[in-house]
């Protein structure tokens, strides 16, 4: 079981270390500039009072006509307490927030090397976007939002490949 709070300055070093054990990338100023107020950045710990994992995400308005959107920026949990519920208790933490400003979508992106992304990324999509259902709960999106670039990359055969011999391998 894990306890759902807003992220403290005090907290930021351990997200930048967990962060950077898991990306290979230190980013500390990067960390402390997500506590502005117009974010939203929660943290995730045990009952010990340990970082199990944290979320950042904020509102959007309009970005390329769309209505408001909450926009979930990066969510990093413990490798040891991973597919326990850290990740789906954080993630519904944010979900809820994001409803309660009036929110009805929540959109990501999400790397195509990453294995663990989520139930609302399914397969090899670069983005996705997940309804809002009516208590706050995320639901997994009718269709796959991906960018034509990533449509058209994954359908290109590699160069100097001939029709015959991709359908004899």
């Amino acid at each position: 079981m894990v306890a759902i709070r807003p992220v403290q300055a005090s907290d930021l070093s351990a997200i930048s270390a967990l962060d950077a054990r898991l990306t290979g990338t230190a980013k500390p100023d990067y960390w402390r500039d997500m506590l502005a107020p117009d974010r939203h950045f929660l943290v995730a710990e045990t009952d010990k009072g340990a970082l199990a994992g944290f979320i950042a995400g904020e509102i959007r308005a309009w970005e390329f006509g769309q209505p408001a959107a909450g926009w979930v920026f990066a969510i990093q949990i413990d490798p040891k307490l991973r597919l326990k519920g850290v990740g789906t208790a954080l993630f519904d933490a944010l979900v809820a927030r994001f409803k309660a400003e009036g929110v009805t979508r929540v959109r990501t992106l999400v790397d195509l090397k990453d294995h663990l992304t989520g139930s609302c990324a399914h397969g090899r999509r670069a983005a996705c976007e997940c309804p809002v259902g009516p208590h706050g709960e995320a639901r997994a999106p009718r269709q796959p939002v991906v960018p034509r670039s990533v449509r058209v990359a994954a359908a290109t055969r590699p160069p100097n490949q001939s029709r015959a011999s991709s359908s004899t391998a």
